[in-house]
């Protein structure tokens, strides 16, 4: 008896797609998440 899922070959490239766009958007916003940080990380120590 199978357990668990299976994945399709459409679902396989569909996985492998979104984590190349995860990528890629991360680093478009690197810097900008960097300093949201910095200032989250400020407030923070101010209160």
């Amino acid at each position: 008896m199978r357990r668990g899922a299976e994945v399709t070959d459409l679902g396989l490239e569909v996985i492998e797609r979104y984590r190349k766009m995860e990528t890629k958007a991360a680093r478009i916003v690197d810097r900008d998440m960097a300093s949201f940080a910095k200032l989250l990380t400020e407030h923070a120590r101010k209160n």
